[in-house]
């Protein structure tokens, strides 16, 4: 059945239940990173046939610090990582040329439970795309997004069982609850650090942290945008991995 401008609704659900979406690095990896999707400027005919991806993809050892520098929200996960794994803040690319941040044989896997590209997380920016894809309204493909995607994420967390996930984007706090866990999510998930709300649970059997935290790159700064809330959430992250008996790899 079309959904959109000769899109069917099978062929999104294919599309995503693919890792779309993701730059990867190891999914087998302990420290596993999510944001709500690709911020990039996408064409609307690059959606017109919807290709699923195939396997994980990785960045190349030499890419590493490419990569990293490419955009304001990679640099700040770096930072982030940095100090979970106790470097100074500072010192980001020495840590991800160390660690080969997000190589096939890493540590590390970098994800979006989305699997669409958008520059902004709004209606404005979503509206050309709405006839094509047959759904009215941002918030639905939101919510197909995850409603799709919520039993591949968790079967990846079974399968490659993540000591870390780390989700940047407080907002959409109930979407990463869902694409990662079963459990509900609680009054007392709810915490603060230098004043915005950030959510923490142990998941599967309680092997893995859960982790959801202001983005990296919101509008008007408000989130993780300067070294001094980074450094704060990284170290809290860590002081939550060693209290719950949980390594740092």
């Amino acid at each position: 059945m079309s959904v959109g401008n000769g899109l069917t609704r099978s062929e999104i659900v294919r599309y995503l239940s693919s890792p779309v979406g993701c730059d990867g690095g190891n999914i087998a990896g302990k420290n596993w990173l999510f944001a709500i999707e690709y911020g990039g400027k996408p064409d609307i005919d690059d959606y017109k046939v919807l290709k699923p991806q195939v396997g994980h993809w990785s960045i190349p050892e030499h890419e590493v610090l490419e990569f990293v520098e490419a955009c304001k929200f990679n640099q700040r996960a770096a930072k982030f990582e940095a100090v979970k794994h106790g470097y100074p803040v500072s010192e980001y690319i020495s840590f991800a040329e160390t660690v080969g941040l997000y190589t096939a044989n890493s540590e590390y896997y970098k994800g979006n439970v989305g699997g669409f590209c958008f520059p902004k997380d709004n209606e404005a920016h979503y509206k050309e795309f709405a006839c094509l894809l047959g759904l009215k309204t941002k918030q639905e493909l939101k919510e197909l997004e995850i409603e799709v995607r919520a039993e591949m994420f968790q079967s990846w967390v079974r399968e490659f069982q993540p000591n870390c996930i780390c989700c940047f984007g407080s907002g959409d706090v109930h979407r990463f609850f869902k694409a990662f866990s079963d459990l509900p999510l609680e009054a007392a998930d709810r915490n603060k650090l230098d004043g915005y709300n950030y959510y923490k649970k142990l998941v599967n059997n309680g092997k893995t942290m859960l982790f959801v935290m202001p983005h990296l790159t919101a509008d008007f700064g408000n989130g993780m945008t300067n070294d001094s809330i980074i450094s704060s959430y990284g170290a809290m992250v860590r002081d939550e991995m060693e209290r719950n008996g949980l390594t740092i790899f």
